[in-house]
């Protein structure tokens, strides 16, 4: 923060920024613009875990990330079938909720998703001729697949504040989460209720 003057009129300008922390323990989050999704955004640079604040939650859902459009899950609405989480919010240090959720996905397009989160682990697939190959006999497997069997179920458990309203997501949930029509998974929200309740009554005997 410092003080400017001009034409005898004393100006503040506020230089400082908001800094919030990995809730993974991995220190300081970064602001800048990410270079996969090219927009500005607070990221774990160790982790790849992106905070997401009641504002960036809104604008992503009604924007794009790619050629196509986002979709729109409310995922602030979702906050209160969370459950009690173990991570502290970013923002304002409050425990997170857990929020399971479940969506459906071809076999082939589960394994371009796959791909994109975490390009690191697919290597051999990016390999000239070799992985065109590869590419070639599991999208012959996949698609037979989804022809007889139908579209798989997959999951992912994101993290909330529902007190100001910030998303914590580790790394690529962005893609799963902005990508895919999401609804929640009753089952696990129950065994993750069960599981706190039991905790609690454990600590009392203690």
């Amino acid at each position: 923060m410092f003080t400017v003057q001009c034409n005898n009129v004393v100006k503040v300008i506020d230089t400082t920024k908001n800094t919030y922390s990995c809730p993974r323990g991995c220190g300081p989050l970064k602001y800048g613009r990410d270079l996969n999704f090219l927009k500005k955004m607070n990221r774990c640079n160790k982790c790849k875990g992106i905070m997401l604040t009641e504002d960036e939650v809104k604008k992503w859902e009604t924007g794009r990330m790619g050629p196509t459009k986002n979709k729109n899950n409310n995922l602030l609405g979702l906050l209160k079938s969370g459950s009690n989480g173990a991570l502290d919010c970013p923002k304002c240090s409050r425990k997170m909720k857990e929020i399971p959720l479940k969506y459906k996905k071809t076999r082939f397009m589960s394994r371009q998703e796959d791909m994109m989160m975490d390009p690191g682990k697919h290597v051999l697939e990016f390999t000239p001729i070799i992985g065109e190959l590869i590419r070639m006999v599991q999208t012959t497997v996949d698609l037979a697949g989804d022809l007889s069997q139908g579209k798989i179920d997959k999951s992912v458990t994101i993290d909330g504040c529902d007190a100001c309203f910030t998303l914590w997501l580790d790394k690529g949930e962005i893609l799963q989460v902005m990508k895919n029509d999401l609804k929640v998974d009753s089952s696990r929200v129950k065994h993750s209720s069960e599981a706190a309740v039991a905790n609690k009554k454990k600590n009392k005997k203690l």
